[in-house]
């Protein structure tokens, strides 16, 4: 029903991009789903009953390694934002070289956690400082409030708004031809 961080997720995300590092002439990669949000952020259900303190670290810490292995993926690495991506989902959308989003004003992003007593853990604490500067990241990671699409624009959180989904995935090519 909705897009989780979960490790079925992760699977997936590993093995997709494994098969997109792969192919010979890679120009770059997108970020996309065909799901009306991108991704809601970890699956919570999956995630409170972690009690081992060894397995929720090598959980996160893989996690930590996929968006890393993403970021640094030795091409350009768009995310196209056709929904809402919230935590571990806007995590991953940090993840990437480039955030561009559907001017939708019903699109949030952010990192929530906090307001369900959880820690950004999937590098938003680290990346989101980058883009947005320390001020405006310790707001948003400590108070947990998400934002909508044009106020996302105007903070940085996201680079570019498109009033259609073709449109938004003509300017990720054309971000990446222009961006090799």
């Amino acid at each position: 029903k909705t897009n989780k961080v979960d490790r079925i997720f992760a699977e997936g995300l590993h093995e997709a991009l494994g098969w997109a590092k792969a192919q010979v002439g890679l120009k770059g990669i997108i970020v996309g789903t065909a799901h009306k949000n991108f991704c809601v952020g970890a699956d919570i259900d999956g995630l409170y009953p972690m009690r081992d303190p060894q397995a929720t670290y090598d959980y996160v810490k893989g996690l930590n390694a996929l968006f890393r292995s993403l970021e640094t993926a030795g091409v350009p690495v768009v995310c196209a934002l056709t929904g809402s991506a919230l935590g571990g989902g806007y995590e991953l959308a940090l993840a990437t070289h480039r955030r561009l989003a559907i001017d939708d004003p019903s699109l949030q992003v952010g990192l929530p956690e906090v307001t369900l007593g959880v820690i950004p853990g999937a590098g938003g604490t680290q990346r989101l400082p980058r883009i947005v500067g320390v001020q405006k990241a310790l707001e948003h990671v400590t108070q947990g409030q998400p934002v909508r699409a044009p106020k996302a624009k105007q903070l940085g959180m996201v680079d570019e708004l498109h009033p259609t989904r073709e449109a938004l995935y003509a300017a990720a090519h054309a971000w990446i031809a222009a961006n090799p």
